[in-house]
């Protein structure tokens, strides 16, 4: 449901199309249809016009006068109404105690497929294992969760685990520690692509860059409008091959 905030007529303003399922007026009938109280039209121009048919007098407002003050007043042109079906789902949900954005409510929420008590299987199964919200969306979505879907996940898990580890005990000892904001190292982990003695270089090189050297310095010197990429293999050749610095980096062959 869209709350309502207060109104500031002053600032009520709609420069948009209204649009061919609207005319240029409306009657006040009409208009309270876009959930308007006559104390919120009240404020608003109108125009009297004379019905014939009925002998009576009608005011007509400006149509986008009218959707501006819907705006302003819901911030929505339109609200879709909340199914009653999905409403006795979310009141079962307070019921229990259980979050309706929860990774395991979200498709009892949507379509109450399998009700109360598959709802308990996930969560029962959520428990158990350390997953990401979306690798259960891929369990969930599967017709049994306890399938191939979750001993795939699981696998690459493990494995996962597997190459973490050997790469932080090639880092220790190297006197490094694996970051996590490092691409290189993240990307092995998660997708098995890089040597781990070429990764342990790259991150010894980066190390000694930042702790012993004007990199960062260079860094900043050099032209804004380049790639970032660009800048920093650019400013990573000049500091190694520069004769400054280029004896920390003779151990390996960086090339001219």
């Amino acid at each position: 449901m869209i709350a309502e905030t207060p109104i500031d007529h002053t600032k009520i303003r709609y420069e948009g199309v209204a649009g061919k399922s609207y005319k240029q007026t409306m009657s006040l009938t009409e208009a309270r249809k876009f959930r308007l109280t006559d104390d919120d039209l009240a404020e608003l121009t109108f125009r009297t016009v004379r019905i014939r048919r009925y002998k009576k007098f009608a005011k007509y407002f400006s149509t986008k006068d009218v959707i501006a003050l819907r705006l302003a007043k819901y911030g929505s042109l339109y609200v879709k109404k909340e199914s009653a079906a999905r409403a006795r789902r979310l009141a079962q949900l307070k019921a229990l105690n259980i979050d309706a954005d929860h990774v395991c409510a979200e498709s009892f929420v949507a379509n109450g497929v399998g009700g109360v008590k598959a709802l308990r299987e996930r969560l029962e199964l959520y428990a158990r294992y350390d997953l990401c919200r979306d690798e259960w969306r891929r369990i969930f979505a599967a017709k049994l969760a306890t399938g191939d879907v979750l001993r795939e996940i699981l696998e690459q898990r493990e494995r996962e685990r597997e190459r973490e580890a050997r790469l932080r005990k090639a880092l220790a000892a190297r006197g490094l520690e694996l970051r996590s904001d490092s691409f290189l190292c993240r990307r092995y982990i998660q997708t098995n692509v890089g040597d781990v003695g070429e990764i342990v270089n790259q991150m010894k090189i980066m190390h000694i860059l930042h702790m012993q050297t004007n990199y960062i310095d260079v860094l900043h010197r050099l032209p804004q409008d380049m790639e970032d990429d660009e800048r920093l293999e650019v400013a990573k050749r000049i500091v190694m091959t520069g004769n400054r610095f280029k004896h920390l980096f003779a151990w390996i062959n960086i090339g001219v």
